[in-house]
């Protein structure tokens, strides 16, 4: 959210983002608020309501939508890794923001400090 925020309305964006329920969603109201006043291209996919996209068909939307050469993609580890390397062969410059599920059991070890 904080490039969304920085960039919006400055540069041309477009935003996909997958959730599982509006609910769990963060920023969703956010995300369409900047959408509605033009700032940026958004399209939001519920997967409680349409099941889990095609990856594939989803980075072509989302390509053409943006017309960028350049993505962030953020997400689950195994996720990102997918969609990243989907828009890697499409000649897309990725950036990575991963993580690991706090309730996932086959994550990397957690580290708390103190």
């Amino acid at each position: 959210m904080a490039a969304v925020r920085a960039l919006a309305g400055r540069r041309r964006l477009h935003v996909t983002y997958i959730y599982r329920s509006r609910a769990a969603a963060a920023y969703l109201g956010e995300l369409e608020d900047a959408a509605q006043a033009g700032l940026i291209g958004f399209r939001g996919v519920c997967t409680s309501e349409t099941g889990r996209p095609n990856l594939s068909t989803l980075i072509d939307t989302a390509i053409s939508a943006s017309a960028s050469e350049e993505a962030l993609v953020c997400g689950p580890c195994e996720w990102a890794e997918t969609v990243s390397a989907l828009l890697t062969k499409k000649g897309i410059t990725v950036r990575t923001e991963a993580f690991t599920h706090a309730g996932a059991s086959d994550g990397p070890a957690m580290v708390c400090p103190g």
